[in-house]
């Protein structure tokens, strides 16, 4: 099993999408799959003319004595018909976070493997509340039906990971769902509201299972995690593309005190800027969004049915503050999230497919609180006190994440595992390195421009004046950082075929990172 990690991991996850999104005694709406082909309703829809991607995200939370660890995987198919090279538009990918908020991934071109049931036939199945997976994770059983699959697996693609190099195996033997989003005993809501279900907005966002109890087992880096109560979250997306900012915190995990039993309290909050389509034209909105499960009951907060204030600073702190009125009472939450730990930047869906735009840790801490309000908006006893959860689930994407810090902190993880580069391209590689470069100056970029003129007028710039080609401090390091950066990349492509080691990319990383000069932030 272990020989194929990579792709045992990317088959059986697929495999498990519809089920665990479905697997609710009231099923969400949208856990289906969306962009099925019109000719085989079991296959994705590459026939498109426009791009599209549809990703699930799933966490597991297993609680232990000193610390709960978080294990996250995420799982996503994708369209672009722009992309190159053809004929190839198509592609899957698994990431996958663990302890520390390490990171890996693997991308497969070739997506004729991945299958999914029909949703209504998958929905005639759900009776139970739970299902099962079998032992060796190829295949999954659904109330004794196995969805499709196609039982021999491809070669592993060559722009893979080299199976040894990372031991990971998801083996969840059954998820009992306890929320989804809404009460428990009532129809389950559209996370983004009832118009969800038209092409009005994009991307769209559902939160499938805002709590589960979990039994399985996790092997990570040679460590196997066993567990039979760990706490499971489920969301989804889908549409062309992220949006061009969003901010995101979640934890199901929360602390008891010697009042309240915290042990069915959920919190999802999130927001951003998404594109609404009318007729021809698109404008956009800036969203925010708090949704709690508490004692089977759902509190939620959005600005279509009450009043949101939030603020979030690109990296640390996230703050929430809302009212709301359901069925004739009134509530206030209040939300405040933090993050010390630098995070890891992981790929979200954009214009160029799958690309590091976003950061993520399963390290922050929040503080929630939530109380039924008078006639006259004054807080009563509270329903829930400082509530407090130490492995919150915090992100920030888009205009958000980018900024030295992230790209600096993945380049010293290639350091360390140069294994991790082997699955990007030479363009995302060196994005990464001019992220944190000083950059061109002008004069540079009008020399490359005007080589010729340069040359044959050996840089004269006028008399009693220092010739063009003369350097400052500054330019003398930028070409520094651009000769490493290209000869960072040869090195990392020849350890592709074993002609460099992991040594020789970190000894060349050090010294590309001794010549970054941008201070870091917290």
């Amino acid at each position: 099993m272990l020989g194929h990690w990579t792709f045992t991991l990317l088959l059986a996850i697929l495999l498990l999408l519809l089920p665990s999104t479905l697997a609710l005694f009231v099923p969400t709406p949208h856990s289906h799959f969306h962009y099925l082909s019109s000719s085989d309703p079991t296959r994705p829809n590459t026939q498109s003319t426009h791009q599209w991607f549809e990703g699930w995200y799933y966490r597991i939370t297993l609680p232990s004595p000193n610390s709960n660890l978080s294990f996250v995987v995420i799982v996503s198919v994708e369209h672009n018909p722009k992309t190159t090279p053809k004929p190839s538009p198509s592609a899957t990918a698994v990431q996958v976070m663990g302890p520390g908020d390490s990171y890996f991934w693997q991308r497969q071109n070739d997506i004729t493997k991945f299958r999914s049931t029909a949703p209504n036939h998958l929905s005639s199945l759900l009776h139970s509340g739970y299902y099962n997976i079998s032992q060796d994770f190829m295949d999954v059983k659904l109330l004794g039906a196995s969805p499709g699959s196609d039982p021999s697996p491809p070669a592993s693609p060559a722009n893979t990971t080299d199976s040894s190099r990372h031991n990971f195996h998801f083996n969840i033997s059954s998820i009992v769902p306890t929320d989804g989003w809404g009460d428990s005993d009532s129809p389950q809501k559209s996370t983004a509201g009832w118009l969800a279900k038209y092409s009005l907005f994009d991307p769209h966002w559902q939160i499938t299972m805002s709590s589960g109890i979990a039994s399985g087992t996790i092997l990570f880096n040679n460590e196997t995690y066993s567990f039979s109560d760990a706490k499971f979250y489920a969301e989804k997306n889908w549409g062309s593309l992220f949006p061009s900012k969003w901010y995101w915190i979640q934890t199901n995990s929360f602390s008891d005190n010697p009042t309240h039993n915290h042990s069915s309290l959920s919190l999802t909050a999130g927001g951003g800027i998404r594109k609404v389509s009318l007729r021809s034209r698109s404008k956009t909105e800036d969203l925010g969004l708090v949704g709690i499960h508490y004692k089977n009951k759902f509190y939620e907060f959005v600005p279509w049915t009450g009043e949101m204030s939030w603020e979030v600073e690109p990296w640390g702190r996230w703050k929430f503050n809302a009212r709301t009125k359901q069925n004739s009472i009134s509530y206030e939450c209040e939300v405040l999230a933090t993050c010390d730990k630098p995070g890891t930047t992981i790929r979200a869906p954009t214009q160029d497919g799958l690309q590091f735009f976003c950061r993520d840790s399963l390290e922050g801490v929040v503080t929630l609180s939530l109380w039924e309000l008078d006639e006259n908006n004054q807080r009563l006893n509270p329903i829930v006190l400082n509530a407090t959860s130490s492995n919150c689930g915090v992100e920030v994407g888009g205009d958000y994440s980018h900024g030295p810090v992230i790209d600096v902190e993945q380049l010293k993880r290639i350091r360390d595992d140069a294994n991790l580069a082997l699955g990007m391209s030479e363009k995302e590689f060196k994005a990464f390195i001019d992220s944190v470069s000083i950059g061109k100056s002008y004069k540079m970029s009008y020399m490359d421009k005007n080589s010729w003129l340069v040359y044959y007028t050996k840089g004269f710039d006028g008399v009693g004046r220092p010739t063009i080609e003369q350097e400052t401090d500054l330019e003398i390091l930028s070409n520094k950082q651009a000769y490493l950066r290209n000869e960072l990349w040869l090195l990392i492509d020849n350890l592709r075929f074993g002609d460099a080691s992991t040594n020789d990319v970190k000894k060349m990383m050090d010294e590309f990172l001794d010549t970054i000069i941008i201070p870091l932030a917290k």
